[in-house]
């Protein structure tokens, strides 16, 4: 195997073969901490990958296919079982029921990426539509209905407080 030319060039000012061997080790030695920073770096960023608010299921795709362009780059490389559970946990929770139901009924091991990113677009209209219907995510919701509900009792004794 060659040296690549960059490395090739950079040694021409050793003078002595013990020189050469040293700057050689050094250059090489740091191209394998930059390797082991990047897969860390890689494993890092896989393992907390989550969809952005109000991204779309076609972006949070691409972001996703791109970390693992960039994971196999640096040597990480997951099954498609692991990437395939990893972007249905990474959805939202509008997307909860559907991607429990896929990953109980599904074989994600043998699924590409590819074939579960358009099992999940065909439902994509109909989980907004009952995000939407729901005003976002149930916990949301249902904090909204506590505000609601505590500001009507503030109102009630306001009001109370008029009359006596």
């Amino acid at each position: 195997m060659a040296l690549p030319n960059e490395i090739f060039e950079s040694l021409d000012h050793c003078g002595t073969s013990m020189e050469l061997w040293r700057e050689l080790q050094k250059q090489l030695e740091e191209g394998v901490n930059t390797l082991k920073n990047n897969r860390t770096m890689c494993i890092n960023e896989y393992h907390e990958f989550k969809a952005k608010e109000g991204q779309s299921l076609k972006d949070t795709n691409s972001r996703f296919n791109i970390l693992i362009s960039k994971c196999r780059r640096s040597r990480v490389v997951r099954t498609n079982e692991d990437n395939n559970m990893l972007f249905l946990k990474s959805l939202g929770v509008e997307w909860f029921h559907l991607t429990m139901s896929i990953r109980t009924t599904l074989d994600l091991e043998l699924m590409s990426l590819a074939d579960l990113y358009g099992s999940l677009t065909s439902q994509e209209s109909l989980v907004m539509q009952i995000k939407s219907s729901i005003g976002g995510p149930l916990a949301l919701v249902a904090e909204g209905r506590k505000r609601k509900e505590k500001e009507v009792k503030i109102e009630v004794k306001k009001i109370k407080r008029k009359i006596c």
